[in-house]
């Protein structure tokens, strides 16, 4: 089964791992409890997708620079 998801495998330990740090955090940081209007929402996931972009980006990058 590992031989199968070993392509991902990486992904899912990303997001496996940062869903820890969140909940953790949730615990020491309580502003993250408070609700949020949906503009403030939207606003934070288009940076949530724009770090996942920009740290994609740069490991394509390190990757492709590796290849040389």
């Amino acid at each position: 089964l590992l031989d199968q998801l070993h392509g991902i495998l990486p992904y899912m330990l990303a997001i496996a791992s940062s869903s820890f740090i969140y909940v953790a955090l949730a615990d020491l940081i309580p502003q993250l409890q408070k609700r949020l209007s949906s503009r403030e929402t939207a606003a934070q996931i288009v940076w949530l997708v724009s770090g996942m972009a920009l740290v994609s980006g740069a490991s394509m990058l390190a990757h492709a620079s590796s290849l040389h």
